[in-house]
């Protein structure tokens, strides 16, 4: 399972072709917002969409990310660590 540093304040894509896995939020004292699109998100306001929202210690499943999108993550105000694992197929 790939640690992936998110750096404060930075659209970071924490998925390539997978499409279904975990994520773990493992380091940082903030919180950790996430998106599903194509392309990298621009910036974070209250009105960027996202699909949820991690502090540390929580963690989620994701599934049926689209073929052409990616899941992203953005660190708003701590710089942070999350832990990404891929379902087996």
């Amino acid at each position: 399972m790939p640690i992936i540093q998110l750096d404060k304040e930075v659209w970071t894509a924490i998925t390539t072709t997978d499409k279904t896995g975990g994520v773990f939020h493992l380091s940082g004292n903030g919180t950790v917002i996430y998106a599903e699109t194509p392309v990298t998100p621009v910036g974070h306001t209250p009105a960027t969409p996202t699909s949820r929202k991690t502090q540390l210690g929580d963690s989620f499943t994701y599934w049926g990310v689209e073929a052409v999108n990616f899941l992203w993550a953005y660190a708003i105000s701590d710089d942070a660590s999350l832990t990404v694992t891929p379902a087996e197929v």
